[in-house]
């Protein structure tokens, strides 16, 4: 389609959402008048008291209310229309009165306390919200229409939540960190699996558990910032099976199916999800393999030292590069049992292979102090990639002060990939084919038993083994001789290159804490703990002749052989205590470093550090708080980055480790303001965040014409990073307004050709948004975000503007349809060349299904408009990339829904 005619379907479609808009705020605010007043007790206001007026006509919503910390509250009522208003809150006596209103009124009401406490489970069943200290219950039946179709479509209805389109769940601001069904984690506690799978018509309740621990007794002790998310499903879904099947079928053969099966028993639930499509639609992304990571306790993840983990470095099997084809099998079990009221077994297995095709057009300027260079490449890239996860996890809970937790995870991983990729460089030119083998297996074995001894003392101990191993190949093919400074190659047609890497990395971590409570305010935490690593590291480059002969680089400086050794033992110190609404936690971790790095010549070390870190919270009202974070922390590198020998990593890059690397140093500073005020739905969330290096490690490049020889050096130089982040959401009647602010500045050290220079970059993104939550009207989201990127060398700057105006919209009609399309437009502008890229995606789909029907039948549209690529950019030390991703075309689809 020609670009004039999509601009012109770009305004046509603004101009028809921002009518819609404007009517639907004229009609929404000239039908509805406001009650509000203040709620309290004999001496002092009441704070998350509900209110909830009921309408006595048919066709009208109820409306419903929560008091603030000074016992205010406002309901949206309906013009002239009768309602049962009742007030509720725990301790008290309900009180109830009838109202029809003409225009805004003020009533104050007195609660009395009642005799008996009131029953909980009622008020959940009348009452569409309730909030306290740490936890807040949805009644979904008061918030949807019964036209929803996953769980994502339920949470996206309710006050304070929001889905995005990743599968992450955010609850006033605050993502959810753990999804639980029925108590019990799902799928490890995936929130993306979850909201894409769940049906909706399953759910009852939604609980959101603020600083949510497993251990119940362990919550006030492990500042524990976690959010879980538990959906309570209906009594008739709590004793057999249900879910939904999805099968299409699309325009040049394109297909998809989908499974969502689940069983639910008081001791016994299961899950089965599956997925088979070439639409490019995953279930299972990166941020998904990052939540399966397992590993060691969070209680083993404060101590103030971090290491890096070669083996996930190599394991990065899910691809986030946009496909040109894509096909995806995914199968996914999850089962726990309660086999008494003391023992609990769960486990889960993910398979997951995805085959994708990629093209690629790219432009890399290369800039140095003395010379610069542009590079233009064409690459056409193919990968299998296969994951297969599975966990076995065991509890035990002799009584309510022990807990006993094991686990063992196994990961396997087998990727292939092949890439042809075309290189011009001031008119030479080089094509390069690249063949790529990696497998991988690691176990994982974790054991935690916490103890509350008394009222006073309470103590754990985590354990957790690690053994991984993984052995990428390649075999690299050239029309033309590479690194000819460095690499002895014979003569041949075409230069035929091979490479084997073994890495074996084995970690073993133990650590002990005692909690020990001095009194209500104060309280003394200790932790003792080892952390071990050992990584067994080998590399092997060389030359396959014609012949087949191998033409080994053992003699030039290639081929890494080395055993790298780290234990870190630290004792750990802190005193908590509370004044008012001032809660401190201060002290730090001792740490005694001994690492050993054995090549052809051993090189080894240790020392003592000491890592201070502070936290403060200030609880400005039940609502509002503010949270400030400071440390001193340590990271130590891997084994690759020892190991002292040349290993070859593209046609034009050595790379060399350095044996006599330390570990890095830096502070961590945050400062977090946030506000949850549901009396004039505003939600705030902002933080600053300060990360100052002042040890660190870089790469050292020495250029030779285009080849690049790399080498990790310990730089003393100090780098700085300040960041902020901003989030304001406002709902106003039906409608909420989002605004979303994210900045950073950065500098950055570089050794090129053994001269320092360093440089800046400066990231800012703002986006604003409008949607709607009507019952009866279509529902829409209008928005806007701009991104500006600007990195600043010696001798070079460069500057990039992304403009991305969007809308969607979803439409119940009929009583059986549902309409929903979504729309984005890019305009991506490189500043300093003036060069400017337009393209837009937009998806479409109409639904027909009956509420008393299992079937359901869909056609839709993706990539509508069959935009051809995305564009983006990026940057490192001495490289700036113009970035084109081709992406699937138009896909045309019915599918079939099937509702068990």
């Amino acid at each position: 389609m020609p670009k004039i005619n999509v601009s012109i379907i770009y305004l046509i479609k603004l101009q028809v959402l921002y009518t819609i808009l404007y009517f639907g705020i004229n009609s929404s605010y000239s039908q509805e008048v406001l009650l509000k007043g203040v709620v309290k007790d004999k001496t002092q206001p009441l704070y998350n008291v509900n209110i909830l007026a009921k309408p006595k006509t048919k066709n009208t919503n109820l409306s419903f209310a929560i008091t603030n910390d000074k016992g205010e509250y406002r309901l949206a009522l309906q013009k002239n229309k009768s309602y049962t208003v009742t007030v509720s809150f725990l301790g008290y006596n309900s009180y109830t009165f009838e109202v029809t209103l003409i225009k805004d009124d003020v009533r104050n009401i007195t609660l009395s306390e009642a005799t008996e406490e009131l029953d909980e489970v009622i008020i959940i069943e009348e009452i569409p919200m309730i909030v306290k200290k740490d936890t807040i219950i949805y009644d979904v039946k008061a918030f949807t229409t019964g036209r929803e179709y996953k769980l994502k479509n339920i949470l996206n209805k309710l006050p304070g939540i929001e889905v995005e389109k990743n599968g992450e769940v955010t609850v006033n601001g605050k993502k959810v960190t753990k999804m639980l069904v029925e108590g019990s984690a799902f799928f490890g506690g995936n929130s993306k699996l979850a909201v894409e799978n769940i049906p909706a018509n399953a759910v009852d309740n939604v609980e959101v558990l603020d600083h949510y621990s497993e251990i119940g007794f362990l919550k006030n002790f492990t500042d524990n910032d976690e959010m879980a998310m538990n959906i309570k499903l209906k009594e008739d879904k709590n004793n057999f099976a249900f879910g939904d099947i999805n099968g299409g079928l699309g325009e040049d053969t394109r297909y998809e199916s989908h499974a969502g099966l689940f069983y639910y028993s008081p001791k016994t639930n299961m899950n089965f999800i599956g997925d088979l499509n070439d639409t490019g639609e995953k279930s299972f992304t990166l941020n998904d393999y990052i939540n399966f990571e397992g590993g060691a306790s969070k209680l083993t993840q404060k101590d103030g030292s971090s290491r890096k983990n070669s083996i996930q470095e190599y394991a990065n099997l899910i691809n986030n590069q946009p496909a040109l084809e894509s096909r995806n099998r995914f199968a996914g079990l999850n089962v726990s049992s309660d086999i008494n009221a003391k023992l609990s077994l769960s486990g889960y297995g993910i398979y997951s292979n995805v085959d994708n095709t990629y093209r690629r057009e790219i432009t890399n300027e290369y800039f140095f102090e003395d010379f610069s260079y542009n590079e233009e490449v064409t690459s056409d890239h193919e990968e299998d990639n296969i994951l297969g996860i599975g966990k076995l996890s065991i509890e035990y809970s002799p009584n309510f002060k022990e807990e006993i937790f094991g686990d063992i995870q196994v990961k396997i991983i087998d990727n292939q990939s092949l890439e042809e990729r075309f290189t011009e460089i001031n008119t030479l030119l080089t094509d390069f084919i690249a063949e790529t083998e990696n497998k991988g297996l690691e176990i994982n074995q974790d054991f935690e038993w916490h103890k509350k001894i008394n009222a006073r003392h309470t103590i754990s101990l985590v354990v957790n083994n690690v053994f991984g191993t993984t052995k990428p190949k390649q075999n690299w093919n050239t029309n033309r001789p590479i690194l000819g400074s460095l690499i002895p190659l014979s003569q041949e047609e075409r230069f035929n290159l091979g490479q084997n890497i073994d890495l074996m990395h084995h970690t073993f971590d133990i650590v002990a804490k005692h909690y020990w409570v001095l009194n209500s305010k104060n309280h003394l935490y200790t932790t003792f703990g080892n952390n071990f690593l050992n990584q067994e590291y080998e590399t092997k480059d060389f030359q396959i002749l014609s012949d087949n002969t191998i033409n080994s680089f053992d003699d030039f400086g290639f081929g890494n052989d080395l055993n790298f050794l780290i234990n870190d033992t630290y004792f750990g110190l802190h005193y908590k205590f509370k004044i008012k609404d001032l809660t401190v936690k201060t002290g730090g971790y001792l740490h005694y470093y001994n690492w050993k790095s054995k090549q052809e010549d051993v090189f080894s070390n240790q020392e003592f550090v000491f890592l201070p870190d502070i936290d403060v919270k200030l609880e400005i009202s039940p609502s509002e708080n503010l949270k400030f974070k400071y440390r001193f922390l340590n990271n130590f590198t891997d084994a690759p980055e020892y190991a002292n020998k040349f290993l070859l990593f593209d046609y034009n890059k050595v790379v060399r480790g350095n044996e006599e690397l330390e570990y890095e140093q830096y502070q961590n500073g945050s400062l977090r303001y946030s506000k949850f005020a549901m009396y004039n739905g505003l939600i705030i969330n902002a933080k600053i965040d300060y990360k100052r290096r002042t040890r660190f490690i870089r790469n050292q490049v020495q250029i030779e014409e285009i080849d690049q020889f790399l080498t990790p050096i310990l730089q003393n130089t100090p780098e700085t990073i300040v960041s902020g982040v901003g989030n304001l959401r406002k709902k106003i009647k039906k409608f909420n307004f989002k605004l979303n602010t994210r900045l950073q500045y950065a500098t950055f050290q570089k050794n090129i050709n053994n001269r320092n220079s360093e440089d800046e970059r400066i990231d800012i993104n703002v986006g604003s948004s409008v949607e709607t939550r009507f019952k009866k009207w279509p529902n829409f989201e209008l928005g806007y975000s701009m991104n500006f990127n600007k990195y600043n060398s010696v001798g070079v700057s460069t500057d990039f503007m992304t403009n991305e105006p969007y809308g969607n919209i979803q439409y119940a009609f009929l009583n059986n349809f549902t309409f929903t399309f979504d729309y984005k437009y890019t305009r991506f502008r490189n500043l300093e060349t003036d060069i400017t890229t337009t393209f837009d995606i937009a998806n479409v789909s109409l639904l027909y299904k009956k509420n008393n029907s299992p079937f359901g039948f869909e056609i839709s549209t993706s990539n509508l408009f069959n935009a051809e690529f995305r564009q983006n950019n990026s940057w490192s030390d001495f490289l700036i990339s113009d970035t084109r991703d081709f992406i699937i075309p138009r896909i045309l689809m019915l599918t079939l829904h099937y509702k068990i």
